[in-house]
């Protein structure tokens, strides 16, 4: 990645003064890149990582920088309120590899102030599908058979309920074998996850970019 590739310059527009007294956190921060852009930007950074091997590799990058603002700490993304208090959330490819991720959630707007920026996966269930209750796997048969150009490419279940929000079900591992080597996986914690379908974050008070 070079010098300000892909910044996320949302935070510069909800903070665009005294950046330095504004703390950002990265929860599931992988190598550390997006942490690094933000303290390029001069706020102050926390990334928090959960795999060995990342946060070997976050302590490598930032010990080419100069950023005496950026911090990592090896720790699961469920316990971002023990790093304290932060103005803006940046959560990027976390929030569907999770089983409970309207807990997650709740848990983010506790330790945050302002700005929730969230990237994930989400599931679109249509009238079609809750009605018949099909499983993407269906779906995915049938667009082999038809050749379709862009395939479904993940095999969900049916519709489904999970705390109160509907959603899909999605196995990251398929087997304990698996779930054991979740360490060098691109998930963590669950063998199952839920993409669920998103209603929003505005009752809370705070400003959320969902990508």
């Amino acid at each position: 990645m070079t010098r300000g590739a892909h910044r996320p310059a949302y935070p510069e527009h909800c903070f665009p003064s005294d950046k330095d007294n504004i703390r950002v956190a990265d929860g599931g921060c992988l190598e550390g890149g997006y942490p690094v852009e933000f303290a390029r930007m001069e706020f102050q950074v926390l990334g928090i990582e959960v795999r060995k091997s990342n946060v070997a590799a976050c302590n490598y990058a930032q010990s080419k920088t100069d950023l005496p603002q950026l911090e990592f700490v090896r720790d699961n993304g469920w316990n971002i309120d023990r790093c304290g208090r932060f103005d803006a959330v940046f959560c990027c490819g976390l929030l569907n590899h999770l089983d409970h991720p309207k807990h997650f959630l709740e848990e983010v707007f506790a330790a945050m102030k302002k700005l929730l920026i969230l990237q994930t996966h989400f599931a679109l269930i249509s009238d079609n599908d809750r009605r018949l209750r099909l499983p993407t796997r269906v779906r995915w048969f049938t667009d082999r058979i038809l050749r379709k150009i862009t395939p479904t490419k993940f095999v969900l279940s049916s519709p489904a309920e999970n705390e109160g929000r509907p959603g899909r079900w999605y196995t990251e591992f398929v087997d304990q074998r698996l779930f054991r080597k979740r360490e060098s996986a691109n998930a963590w914690g669950d063998d199952l996850a839920l993409f669920c379908i998103l209603r929003s974050g505005k009752n809370k008070g705070m400003i959320l970019e969902i990508r």
